[in-house]
């Protein structure tokens, strides 16, 4: 394929990446995650450090990138979720292109993309919010995609190994991907008899180079005299955290992601049980990643369906060889050879998501929104805000105004397990906010509020409440 066919195929699934998610752009929060993110990544821009001066339960990574991406897109929601827009575009064409490694014929390659972008581009907390699950994902793809696309070459196992541990600095759980990916090489390896000193030293120096990320920030992190927090929050707090993690997990989540994705979890039955595992050995390997993904997105206990992310990938995968030449599929599913269904499927697709997304990110209501404009209207020329119980924090990021506290995610400071994996002096977290005397607070009040209720009655009064749940408060004037 020449580079510019492949030029205007990566342009295509930019484009459809785009138009798969472009209502998603408009409202201020889709996942109060993301508010978490901006929010840290616009304090370590003006000079904050993480894990020293402002606090979250993840690894660096993703600030970084979010930096980055505030770097760019400014502090507009719009454009920043349109720079994720174009990383999950780029990711599908990674994925049509390691695919084409595997099949160069037919549509399986260009489909196994599209099936990504339209699984990860459908539901809210499945993909459509920025999290984690998605940047690591891609970097673990990429580092495949760099040893199937040149195959043994040194320099190629040297950037793979750096881009699973730019992954690993986003989180933890990409070690799952790294792991299915060595097994696999390792086979590879193994079945072939030839050359297998000089691999398994290839294998190991992209072992070794995912490391090199964690120990330059581990290298700031002792420029700062700050080994031990880095450290114990790195490599012990998610120790911590899995050893409180909720016992009520809901089991539920496995067939529900199978079911929410039901067609594309059919097609990758059929690939399975209709194409050779010794004509195709990749196959083995999407298998394995699979149950890796499905492993990591269980370990830690939560029904969250953003940790099922990672698993859309390989079942994505999966799908797309059911267009294998030597895929013989069943009579029943003999229609979806016909390119003219596909075009049909794709359209109705397109319609049926930009409806559900304007439905769901235009039409409601956007309380966040409504609470920036109603503070900004208020003409106070550097508000402070304290989003409380909420999950208001974006706030913080729209008003470009510092969170007084040093823990922006409303759990850690509100939620005994993460009080006690964190260590948090909370009494210290409580005087922070009464020092500043904020204009605005935020409470939910469906939730306790503790030592703030004093707090709240002596100086503040109710002045509206958002989405029957969330009252903003501000500060009695004094004159």
């Amino acid at each position: 394929m020449s580079k510019q066919s492949s030029l205007l195929i990566g342009l295509a699934y930019i484009g459809f990446s785009i138009a798969f998610r472009f209502f998603s752009f408009f409202p201020a929060v889709i996942d109060h995650d993301e508010s978490t993110y901006l929010v840290i990544a616009n304090e370590l821009l003006k000079g904050q450090h993480y894990w020293l001066d402002i606090f979250d339960t993840k690894p660096i990574g993703i600030f970084l990138l979010y930096a980055g991406f505030i770097k760019i897109a400014g502090n507009s929601i719009f454009f920043l979720r349109l720079l994720t827009a174009l990383w999950v575009g780029l990711t599908a064409w990674l994925i049509y292109d390691m695919q084409k490694h595997w099949c160069p014929r037919g549509p399986a390659a260009w489909l196994s993309g599209m099936f990504y972008l339209g699984m990860i581009s459908l539901f809210t907390f499945y993909g459509v919010s920025p999290n984690t699950e998605i940047y690591f994902s891609s970097l673990a793809i990429l580092a495949m995609w760099l040893v199937f696309r040149w195959p043994w070459q040194w320099w190629s196992f040297i950037l793979a190994g750096i881009s699973i541990g730019l992954g690993l600095l986003i989180k933890q759980a990409v070690l799952f991907d790294a792991v299915a990916l060595g097994l696999f090489l390792l086979w590879r390896i193994i079945a072939r008899h030839r050359n297998s000193i000089v691999h398994l030293l290839q294998l190991g120096l992209m072992t070794l180079m995912s490391i090199i990320p964690m120990l330059i920030v581990m290298g700031w992190y002792i420029n700062m005299n700050a080994l031990d927090v880095f450290v114990d929050h790195q490599f012990f707090l998610p120790g911590r955290y899995l050893e409180n993690a909720h016992r009520s997990f809901a089991w539920v989540l496995i067939p529900d992601f199978f079911l929410r994705y039901f067609p594309i979890t059919i097609l990758a039955v059929v690939t399975v049980i209709r194409l050779s595992m010794k004509r195709v050995p990749v196959i083995g390997f999407y298998l394995l990643w699979l149950l890796l993904a499905l492993v990591a997105a269980l370990l830690p206990k939560n029904a969250f369906g953003h940790y099922l992310v990672s698993m859309i990938p390989a079942l994505a995968m999966l799908a797309g060889l059911a267009w294998h030449p030597d895929t013989v599929l069943p009579r029943w599913l003999l229609w979806l050879r016909n390119p003219r269904i596909g075009y049909g499927i794709l359209f109705a697709f397109l319609l049926l998501n930009a409806t559900l997304q304007y439905n769901d990110y235009k039409v409601k209501p956007d309380p966040m929104k409504e609470a920036c404009e109603f503070i900004q209207a208020a003409g106070i020329p550097e508000p402070v805000v304290y989003t409380g119980t909420t999950n208001y924090q974006i706030l913080y990021f729209l008003l470009d105004c510092p969170p007084p506290v040093a823990y922006p995610h409303p759990s850690l400071l509100f939620d005994d397990r993460f009080r006690t994996v964190l260590h948090i002096d909370t009494i210290g977290e409580y005087n922070k906010v009464v020092a500043v005397q904020p204009d605005f607070c935020f409470f939910e009040l469906t939730q306790p509020i503790g030592m703030f209720a004093g707090f709240l009655s002596d100086a503040y009064m109710p002045i509206d409440t958002f989405s029957g749940k969330t009252v903003m408060y501000q500060r009695i004037s004094k004159d």
